[in-house]
């Protein structure tokens, strides 16, 4: 069996205490600072946005805490879909890599339905996954197969929060579909629409899903919307009680 990697997504903790701060200029490395407080082997560096990947600038002490983690991905910003390397797009696939690069990461999560130039999907050094969104969403299962298959080098992440807003089960279909690309987990809740919701509302279908992602031994990220420490610590440990 795997070892498992328990993490967060910087999306997590944006909200928290000196977050904004952190964050005001939209440098991510003080959610980096923030993120450095928990017991975590993993991180998603998260991007929102063209302008945060290009105004990131990560400093030495967390360059070096980063490349120690077991494992470190990007979940890349909304682009273009495919309308070309030119302008801010072209400078934002740039600074991607570097990033990539500085940090050690594994894995670049884009979106289907979002996607940079083709080419450059093709021509990247850099390892890419793409995830499954919600029901209402674009792109859906169909969608993502066809992203998949376009791009044979691409992987999968699994959002579990998406897949529960479409339909009880939908986790284990994606699994069973998608599996032998499966390279990381965003992990929440849902509830009807409501996405990103704490752990401790899974349903026994979405925690039912974490039987093959113990076997899988798949890095798990929380990627909620915490509003301060003691509530990432508490998920945290359910994260961590779901993958034993």
């Amino acid at each position: 069996m795997k070892a498992r990697i328990v993490g967060l997504a910087l999306g997590t903790i944006h909200r928290m205490d000196g977050s904004l701060a952190a964050d005001r200029d939209g440098n991510r490395n003080g959610l980096v600072d923030l993120a450095r407080r928990y017991p975590i082997r993993g991180v998603e560096i998260t991007l929102g946005s063209l302008a945060q990947v290009r105004n990131l600038e990560l400093s030495e002490e967390n360059r070096r805490w980063l490349r120690s983690l077991d494992y470190v991905s990007i979940h890349g910003p909304l682009f273009g879909n495919g309308a070309g390397r030119g302008g801010s797009e072209g400078a934002t696939l740039e600074k991607l890599e570097r990033i990539y690069a500085d940090c050690g990461a594994a894995n670049i999560v884009l979106h289907p339905d979002r996607l940079p130039d083709a080419s450059w999907m093709r021509e990247t050094p850099c390892s890419l996954s793409i995830e499954n969104l919600a029901a209402s969403a674009t792109a859906d299962g169909e969608r993502l197969g066809a992203v998949l298959s376009e791009f044979p080098k691409a992987g999968f992440c699994l959002d579990l929060s998406h897949a529960e807003s479409g339909s009880a089960g939908e986790a284990g279909a994606l699994i069973s579909r998608f599996g032998h690309r499966l390279r990381q987990v965003h992990v929440s809740a849902a509830h009807g629409d409501l996405t990103h919701l704490r752990m401790r509302h899974a349903s026994r279908g979405l925690r039912a899903a974490f039987h093959h992602l113990r076997v899988l031994g798949i890095p798990c990220l929380l990627e909620e919307d915490l509003a301060d420490a003691v509530e990432v610590e508490e998920d945290l440990a359910i994260l961590s009680s779901l993958l034993r």
